[in-house]
């Protein structure tokens, strides 16, 4: 029987949630997975997932309570990865599943670039930086953005980030973790809550998820 399991886990018919970090779900919190798809198969982003012609990246969240999430896809020198524009949403509580990004937005991961990580806010009402990050990400969506323009956002946006983080405590701060096993699944039926990581926040602590990307091959 141990032989059988080993078998269908290697195979990807067996799959094992993921390592999530620990939160309290009995307190406001938020949820997140990122996923690669390709040719409508789903597979959560892993430390071992590679880019490819046609995969692209989505990012699924919800929330207990009502917040607004900041998505900002990094590398690890401070500049966008892969182009990717960082992205702000309003969660509605009770788990309202959102899907990021929102068409035409399109995050294609064609190519192997530097080492990226995706920092995610999930910002309390009320939060004295929320309104400078929904207006800073609103104006780096120009698709006619001078390329000199968008690195100073960017700048900026990692200055606002730094703020975030200097307002909470440290309990507010989870690093993702890897899963052990990928599932791969196809059609609408993704089930990323399986999946998701989740952290805590309150109004005096906003809460912050750190997913890492794939290492530079």
């Amino acid at each position: 029987m141990k032989c059988l399991l080993a078998l269908l886990t290697l195979a990807g018919l067996l799959v094992a949630p993921l390592q999530a970090a620990p939160y309290d779900e009995d307190k406001p919190h938020g949820r997140v997975c990122v996923a690669v798809s390709e040719g409508g198969k789903d597979e959560v982003l892993r430390s071992t997932s590679t880019p490819g012609a046609g995969k692209t990246i989505h990012v699924f969240l919800d929330a207990s309570d009502k917040c607004t999430a900041v998505v900002a896809p990094l590398q690890k020198n401070g500049t966008l990865a892969n182009g990717w524009k960082p992205l702000v949403v309003d969660l509605e509580e009770d788990h309202v599943e959102v899907e990021l990004p929102k068409a035409p937005a399109n995050w294609e991961w064609s190519a192997a670039g530097e080492p990226f990580e995706f920092q995610i806010l999930f910002l309390p009402p009320g939060n004295k930086e929320s309104g400078d990050l929904r207006k800073l990400i609103s104006a780096m969506q120009d698709p006619k953005i001078e390329a000199r323009v968008l690195a100073l956002q960017t700048n900026k946006l990692r200055e606002l980030l730094g703020r975030v983080a200097a307002e909470k405590d440290r309990g507010g701060q989870i690093a993702a973790t890897d899963p052990e096993v990928g599932g791969v699944f196809r059609g609408n039926g993704f089930p990323w809550r399986q999946y998701a990581q989740g952290v805590n926040f309150s109004p005096q602590s906003p809460g912050i998820l750190l997913i890492p990307g794939p290492s530079a091959k």
